[in-house]
């Protein structure tokens, strides 16, 4: 029953940040699949335990699960705004917007789960990372400032909610290079 629960909500969220879980290969294994990975990986093993409680039937407030969620959605905010960092530095700009945008859906969820306050922040950052995520999937005009600014705001916003849910992760400094 704790797989199934478990497996229902990362697919689950998997579908709603458009990240494909059988294949990862476009994204270069380096020193950050570590981290990546045991950002998730920490996610999963509290996931494993809450959905112990909810098959024993000891979960005693909605509270638990909305952290659990929010937290879970937390690392995967993280998680896509390294990899879109990651694209920046390649040069795969399109690449680099279209995980921004999950990043902002992550976010955006994330808020959702931890509260009304979290939510109106997380809406309004996710809002300004989507139209900056659009201008680099379809090739729009864009400067390094306004990406520079971009991810900074969005990592700032990331690390508000994951101090909100009690996360311990903060989003890494970006570069936007020369």
């Amino acid at each position: 029953m704790k797989k199934i629960i478990a497996a229902l909500f990362v697919a689950s969220l998997a579908a709603a940040a458009g990240v494909a879980l059988a294949d990862n290969s476009e994204f270069p294994s380096d020193g950050h699949e570590l981290a990546r990975s045991s950002v998730i990986q920490g996610d999963t093993g509290q996931l494993d335990e809450l959905a112990a409680s909810v098959e024993k039937r000891t979960v005693k407030a909605e509270k638990l699960m909305d952290e659990e969620f929010a937290s879970a959605n937390h690392a995967l905010a993280l998680e896509h705004r390294a990899k879109a960092a990651e694209s920046w530095a390649r040069k795969e700009y399109d690449k680099a917007g279209y995980e921004l945008t999950a990043a902002a859906d992550a976010l955006e969820s994330a808020g959702g789960w931890a509260g009304t306050e979290a939510k109106a922040g997380a809406s309004a950052v996710a809002a300004e990372t989507r139209a900056l995520s659009d201008k680099l999937v379809f090739g729009a005009t864009w400067t390094r400032a306004e990406v520079a600014k971009g991810f900074e705001t969005l990592g700032n916003a990331i690390d508000a909610v994951g101090q909100e849910v009690g996360g311990t992760k903060k989003a890494s400094p970006f570069d936007v290079g020369a």
